[in-house]
């Protein structure tokens, strides 16, 4: 790919979203933008009014004029994007970092739409296109740590998952009561103001650390708890930040089995009905491994190549 593309990241203000796109910056001429705070609240407050959506997507209209008309769009599967990607004149594909859900757009809504998807289950159900999850594997972005400050850690939303930590932790509790736990379960905001706000205002119980001190937390670790959705048979960037740390991950994940770069010896998946869980659990976190895993398809590039590739030869639907 020539640096000449240019590629426009539409509604991607996640740290761990920005750390990983700036390796990208030394193939193509990227941008990104987001909506300011007030665009922001004002969809969470007043987005069904039709004036407020006339006024968002004026907005949009005009910043998105400023691209040239060969520059190529990726949009964020976030519904403050997605609900104008109609006032996108540039070619343009949708890129899901979570799995879909009708809640946030009807399926009418993305029909005839290049969308990418993480999640096989997702790509065969929506006829969205795979990519492989990413990873910007020559900058994650801190030296490894030399310190191991907890045995097992875990971080994310609730979502039905802390009823499965919670049990593996009584599990791996009975192996050695001496474990070090570094368990932070944060509970979905209860409305899109809420998911708002706790972006500009810190909240405990919903406001994520930064990419940074999650990193640093991994690289202090010696397993990676990684406990994915109901139905969601499609890698996390978790799996893929454990792996170029050299960490054993234990996960629910059963379709992991399929990648490249499953190796029982590193990677753990929990069997809820198992009568015999804590004797494996225990077999598992006393075994070896080789962590030289080659993730060279899951390096940001590589997949991005694919991706912008792939939108250059589409026409747009809106």
């Amino acid at each position: 790919m020539k640096k000449d593309t240019e590629v426009l990241f539409f509604g991607f203000s996640d740290d761990y979203d920005l750390l990983q796109i700036e390796e990208l910056r030394k193939y193509y001429k990227i941008s990104i933008f987001t909506a300011n705070n007030v665009i922001c609240y004002l969809y969470a407050r007043f987005g069904s009014n039709e004036i407020i959506n006339k006024l968002i997507s004026k907005y949009f209209s005009i910043r998105l004029a400023e691209l040239s008309k060969d520059a190529i769009v990726i949009c964020i599967d976030k519904p403050i994007y997605l609900n104008f990607v109609n006032v996108i004149d540039n070619k343009y594909g949708i890129l899901f970092r979570n799995t879909y859900d009708y809640n946030d757009f009807p399926l009418e809504f993305v029909k005839d739409k290049l969308c990418f998807s993480f999640d096989r289950n997702d790509c065969r159900n929506f006829n969205f296109i795979y990519y492989n999850q990413y990873i910007n594997q020559d900058e994650v972005f801190l030296p490894k740590s030399k310190i191991i400050d907890n045995d097992f850690y875990f971080i994310g939303m609730d979502k039905g998952r802390r009823v499965i930590i919670e049990r593996l932790v009584k599990n791996l509790k009975k192996i050695n009561s001496d474990f070090k736990f570094s368990i932070n379960i944060k509970r979905a905001p209860n409305n899109k103001l809420e998911k708002y706000l706790s972006v500009i205002f810190y909240n405990k119980d919903v406001t994520h650390i930064s990419y940074k001190e999650n990193l640093k937390n991994i690289a202090s670790s010696k397993v990676i708890i990684d406990i994915v959705k109901d139905g969601q048979i499609g890698i996390t960037l978790k799996t893929l930040e454990a792996l170029v740390y050299g960490k054993k991950i234990i996960t629910n994940n059963k379709m992991i089995v399929n990648y490249d770069f499953y190796d029982e010896k590193q990677i753990y998946i929990i069997n809820d009905t198992d009568n015999d869980e804590c004797h494996k659990l225990n077999y598992f976190l006393n075994n070896k491994f080789d962590c030289n895993t080659n993730l060279d398809k899951y390096v940001i590039k590589s997949v991005f190549d694919k991706i912008i590739s792939k939108i250059k030869g589409s026409y747009n639907v809106n």
